[in-house]
């Protein structure tokens, strides 16, 4: 997801789950991951290895702020923006992602309408 990357960044720097839920909602604000999401990435990234279980804190929340801004990239942002719309805009989202090719909905209207209008011909 949208958040795993920069999660990963704050939890290699000591931050506590709930810490860093708080600095991606600085970025994100209207995300629905909280300190418990992150818990539980964090179980799994030590499961995995890929991350010490207690490290120290090397950074206060002024400067985890300050960073979460440099670290998002377009893709998160993108991300982001699509699964804070409709179900139907982060299909559309996820679906560009796979594809690397936009659809816009509007051409989806256009052969709805022309299949109407197809059906009501006959």
């Amino acid at each position: 997801m949208y958040w795993h990357q920069s999660a990963k960044i704050l939890l290699e720097h000591g931050l506590s789950p709930s810490e860093v839920a708080k600095a991606i909602k600085t970025v994100f604000p209207h995300t629905v991951v909280t300190g418990r999401h992150i818990g539980a990435y964090k179980r799994r990234l030590v499961g995995d290895n890929m991350l010490e279980k207690n490290l120290p804190k090397t950074i206060n929340m002024q400067e985890a702020y300050s960073m979460m801004h440099g670290i998002i990239s377009d893709e998160d942002s993108f991300i982001y923006r699509c699964t804070v719309g409709s179900a139907k805009r982060t299909l559309k989202c996820f679906e560009y992602k796979l594809t690397q090719q936009a659809i816009e909905p509007k051409e989806d209207i256009d052969k709805w309408l022309s299949s109407m209008t197809h059906i009501t011909q006959t």
